[in-house]
């Protein structure tokens, strides 16, 4: 039985084209091709028959899941940072520590 692939015209032609591009941004390979994985992903689970510009497309999705990530980071970041501060703190104590780890694990999966 062989697998046939979704195909969406005009979409898998811009693929090296988003991977160098987001190469040069991220300044790191891996993370551009992980980043193209998720933008076909998100494209393909998509209604995107419809579109006319589909390079344009694409980098625009590359671009909403960069930042959502970005955000993702900066949201974690953030929640270590104050449970780290909490924990340093004299009312601080390991179970709320672990808390908030827990939490930040969690807005992250969300």
């Amino acid at each position: 039985m062989t697998l046939k692939l979704p195909r969406r015209h005009g979409f898998f032609e811009h693929y090296e084209e988003l991977v160098g591009t987001w190469t040069r941004r991220l300044r790191n390979r891996q993370q551009a091709e992980d980043l193209a994985h998720d933008t076909f992903v998100r494209v393909l689970e998509s209604d995107s028959a419809a579109v006319e510009q589909p390079r344009a497309y694409l980098h625009q999705t590359a671009r909403n899941i960069a930042v959502d990530g970005y955000r993702r980071e900066d949201r974690r970041g953030a929640m270590e940072s104050e449970a780290i501060d909490l924990s340093e703190s004299p009312t601080g104590d390991p179970e709320h520590f672990m808390h908030a780890i827990q939490l930040a694990d969690s807005i992250e999966r969300a």
